[in-house]
């Protein structure tokens, strides 16, 4: 999907690639490599391309089931959260 320049942001045009399994993420990163920017929520990226990042193509990870997750590690130190997981979703 070309996504084309969005003038209230003040983004450049780029593709936005959003795959539906890790194994599909990785063959999009295989195939574009450095013209690729990974998102998973997207501020930082946002924030990054507006202030003059250009990159032909975004990743989006939010689709990807299996980065859905919240893990208890040690319940007493730390929680692992999966990128795909919103704060609505917890």
């Amino acid at each position: 999907m070309r996504e084309e320049r969005d003038e209230r942001l003040n983004l450049p045009a780029f593709e936005l690639l959003m795959p539906k399994s890790l194994k599909e993420a990785i063959d999009y990163l295989d195939e574009y490599g450095k013209d690729a920017a990974v998102m998973a929520g997207g501020t930082d990226l946002v924030v990054m391309m507006n202030g003059g990042l250009k990159t032909e193509y975004v990743l989006s990870l939010t689709d990807i089931p299996d980065l859905d997750y919240v893990q208890l590690r040690n319940p007493r130190s730390w929680r692992e959260v999966g990128t795909g997981r919103t704060g609505r979703a917890s």
